[in-house]
């Protein structure tokens, strides 16, 4: 008599869908690309960009504070309160060097210079009027950019450097002028700077800035 060998079933099995088969293969490839994917050191940074960060400061704000000024022509401080609304400015400055007080208002293409017992002097260069009425020079166009502690991004840079514990700016040298920053303070949503000192052959500015508003 031949035994019966007992029948094994096994169980069926599920059919698995074919989309089911495609997302665990794109499931794979991103997870293999995610792995092989790193973010890029910030040394990497190109200068200009970070002198020129993503989220800089308005070029609408208000400084109080004091300009020490060294030069051939005059040596001296004055305090000041420079208000810039986009093109538009107002500076206060009194002391010695601004021959007792003045207010300079205008943009970078037309400015005037108001003093008491003076008639306005006008003037389509505003480093030529500053220079002229007081005898020290500021390079204007250029100075609205670097009292944010970034580059003017119409004009080329010679050299920069930063904080490597801040990643602030600390050096710039930018059309003939070499402008050292320190100082930082926070102001809303930004590191600013407290002190910047500019020098170009005989000249030297140096701003302490007491108070930072941005506008």
């Amino acid at each position: 008599m031949h035994s019966l060998k007992p029948m094994i079933l096994k169980p069926l099995a599920a059919k698995t869908p074919l989309s089911v088969y495609r997302l665990l293969m794109v499931f794979s490839l991103l997870l293999i690309i995610s792995g092989c994917t790193t973010s890029p050191p910030k040394t990497q940074l190109d200068p200009l960009n970070r002198a020129n960060a993503l989220n800089p400061p308005p070029l609408s704000w208000q400084i109080s504070g004091k300009l020490g000024i060294r030069s051939p022509q005059k040596n001296g401080s004055v305090t000041i309160n420079w208000q810039q609304l986009e093109d538009n400015f107002t500076i206060k400055v009194q002391g010695p060097l601004g021959q007792g007080s003045a207010v300079i208002t205008g943009t970078q293409y037309s400015a005037e210079i108001k003093q008491p017992g003076k008639a306005p002097v006008r003037s389509n260069n505003v480093d030529e009027l500053i220079f002229n009425s007081f005898g020290w020079s500021l390079p204007f166009n250029d100075f609205i950019h670097w009292i944010r502690a970034t580059a003017n991004p119409e004009r080329q840079i010679s050299n920069i450097s930063y904080d490597p514990d801040l990643n602030t700016l600390s050096l710039l040298e930018q059309s003939n002028w070499s402008l050292e920053y320190s100082r930082y303070k926070p102001v809303e949503s930004w590191l600013l700077p407290g002190r910047i000192k500019a020098t170009q052959n005989g000249t030297r500015l140096t701003l302490l800035i007491r108070q930072w508003t941005i506008l």
